[in-house]
């Protein structure tokens, strides 16, 4: 989890969300069916599903503001772009 801080028209708000990170495959290695060639495979930890939640800003002068965010829900290792 990650505290971030979502600023919108002078309103804002600090907010826990999930982050994706971790261990994922990654190397460089020799092609063994062509000596003179490298094999390179990434994969990051990125998000596989999220859904939209609502947080309140506070704003100057005492009002509040509805804001709609993206909540990650699952992460998955995929081929990195």
């Amino acid at each position: 989890m990650s505290r971030v801080n979502i600023m919108v028209d002078g309103c804002k708000a600090e907010v826990e969300v999930p982050v994706c990170e971790g261990q994922c495959e990654s190397h460089s290695r020799w092609n063994i069916a062509d000596v003179l060639s490298i094999e390179n495979q990434c994969q990051c930890c990125q998000e596989r599903a999220s859904q939209e939640k609502l947080t309140i800003l506070r704003c100057e002068g005492g009002s509040f503001k509805i804001n709609r965010y993206k909540h990650i829900t699952e992460c998955e290792c995929k081929v990195c772009k």
